[in-house]
């Protein structure tokens, strides 16, 4: 099956037209293509663009950025399955030997582009959020998909459980995300930091970082920053990132009084820099596969206080290296935030705890070889 000596891998993902700013899963997809041994792997990744995107999407740019030879098939619909025609002629010229899908758009046109080829098609979850009918309605067509696939990769425990008696067992295998500790392990200047967000050098400082979208819960951390800032008056709250519901949580705060206590920053390319600010990172999701960020504010010595949902509980030893709180519970988090709040102590030995957890458990060297091994197993 191999050609020229190296395995090789199209990578297909559908970009979102509204965000101007990378997905978890996405951040993903670029390590694997950035790290996957270059000697052994040629890869490719393809993103799918429907009409109503303006100009390239930010997967495309940060592809680019490093390198990662990448193209846009765009879409003349958001149901557009002739673009099929479009992957398999790629697959063919490039001589594919894995086509890697990674949602459930490109789940369904990658099936129906690797038919009658012999490339091999694997899948990617990297969550389900069930939201809406139609949501639902796709989510459940991609499970009947995946019975089609060669293999398919769970990112938690928790979603692989979900997946068993949908999906062919067999072909089910878990892949945890991993991040790079050295990227989070670098010293930053915390004060200089801080003075770019406007926030006071003595002032605590609890935040979030991720998509500004309903399943991710943001409300209910504002809720719980409105109970705390009565009780506190050096606590400032920053949330990091873009979305669909980001003005409207906007005008929340203004008509609770919480502008100069809530920070909305927009999407900001080092992470590592604005995490280095929190005294807490707050992971306030309904709905969360497994929690790229969670692990990055760990990387960064961070305690962490995260809702107990999806893969979440995969993640963090209650009480030792963050803590679980019910989701949608505002008194549980404000209790939690205001317990990590006053105990310093507490807060500097959790950070390192999970620090030392992250680096043991989630380091992105282990999923690059778990996907190589994949890989081979399929293609030899």
């Amino acid at each position: 099956m191999l050609k020229n000596g190296r395995i090789k891998i199209l990578h297909l993902r559908n970009s979102y037209q509204c965000s101007n700013a990378l997905f978890g899963a996405e951040r993903v997809i670029l390590d694997i293509c950035r790290l996957v041994n270059e000697n052994e792997f040629t890869q490719t990744l393809v993103t799918l663009v429907d009409r109503r995107a303006r100009g390239d999407l930010p997967l495309k740019k940060e592809a680019e950025r490093n390198h990662i030879p990448v193209k846009n098939v765009r879409l003349k619909h958001k149901y557009d399955l002739s673009v099929a025609s479009k992957i398999k002629k790629l697959l063919i010229e490039q001589n594919v030997d894995i086509l890697h899908c990674h949602d459930y758009k490109s789940n369904l046109i990658g099936l129906f582009a690797a038919r009658g080829l012999n490339t091999k098609v694997i899948s990617t979850v990297h969550g389900y959020l069930s939201i809406g009918i139609k949501m639902r309605l796709y989510e459940m067509l991609d499970r009947y998909i995946l019975r089609y696939f060669d293999k398919i990769v769970a990112v938690s425990e928790a979603l692989a459980h979900f997946l068993k008696g949908k999906v062919e067992e067999n072909a089910l295998l878990v892949i945890p995300n991993g991040i790079n500790i050295e990227n989070f392990s670098r010293e930053t200047d915390i004060l200089k930091e801080k003075k770019k967000i406007g926030i006071d050098e003595r002032d605590l400082v609890v935040g979030t970082v991720g998509r500004i979208s309903p399943e991710k819960g943001h409300i209910y951390l504002l809720k719980a920053a409105k109970e705390i800032c009565r009780k506190c008056r050096n606590v400032k709250f920053i949330i990091v990132g873009d979305g669909p519901i980001k003005k409207k949580l906007e005008r929340w705060v203004s008509k609770n009084n919480l502008s100069d206590r809530v920070i909305f920053t927009g999407s900001i390319g080092e992470i590592r820099c604005v995490l280095s600010v929190f005294d807490i990172f707050v992971l306030p999701s309904k709905k969360e596969a497994f929690g790229l960020s969670l692990l990055e504010a760990m990387a960064c010595s961070k305690p962490v206080i995260a809702t107990d949902v999806g893969g979440i509980n995969s993640i963090i030893e209650n009480n030792k290296v963050g803590v679980l709180v019910k989701p949608r519970n505002v008194n549980l988090m404000s209790d939690a935030i205001l317990g990590l709040l006053s105990d310093k102590n507490q807060r500097l030995n959790m950070g390192s705890d999970a620090k030392n957890y992250v680096s043991r458990k989630y380091s992105i060297n282990s999923m690059i070889k778990d996907y190589e091994k994949l890989y081979k197993d399929l293609a030899l």
